[in-house]
């Protein structure tokens, strides 16, 4: 995430079609990654699992390199990519530094949606367990 969006790296996606799909698949191939140990997609024979407590930790440990990208875009003065400092506008007065401050902003809020919908998968998961739980041992000692 970070090397891809350095500006060289950036710059070279957009004038070069094979890197810019190499970029995609190591995006996906990284968030394939990054989500294995949050959706349990381990085989029966996995020597570990994440707990619950622990996968909302990685959670949220998960997105700081991206919150350092979007922050990055946000906060810069400059642009970082001379590409879109040369692109035609659709809109008057929009230039490549607004553009830059929006995608930071836009990256940042899905990447924490998206993270925000796994948690709350893993919270009311883990919630729902010890509900069971604690139902369970109420049967057996008769409390009602």
């Amino acid at each position: 995430m970070i090397a891809w969006h350095l500006p060289p790296l950036y710059d070279a996606t957009l004038y070069n079609e094979g890197l810019h799909i190499l970029e995609h698949i190591t995006f996906i191939a990284a968030g394939t990654v990054l989500y294995w140990p949050i959706i349990g997609a381990t085989s029966a024979q996995a020597h570990w699992e994440m707990s619950s407590g622990a996968k909302l930790v990685y959670m949220l440990l998960a997105t700081l390199p991206q919150d350092g990208v979007a922050l990055a875009l946000m906060f810069s003065r400059v642009p970082f990519y001379e590409f879109y400092t040369h692109a035609p506008r659709l809109i008057e007065g929009y230039t490549a530094l607004i553009d830059q401050t929006i995608a930071g902003a836009v990256l940042m809020i899905l990447g924490k949606a998206t993270m925000a919908v796994a948690a709350l998968a893993v919270f009311f998961r883990w919630f729902g367990a010890e509900q069971r739980a604690d139902q369970g041992i109420e049967s057996r000692l008769g409390v009602r």
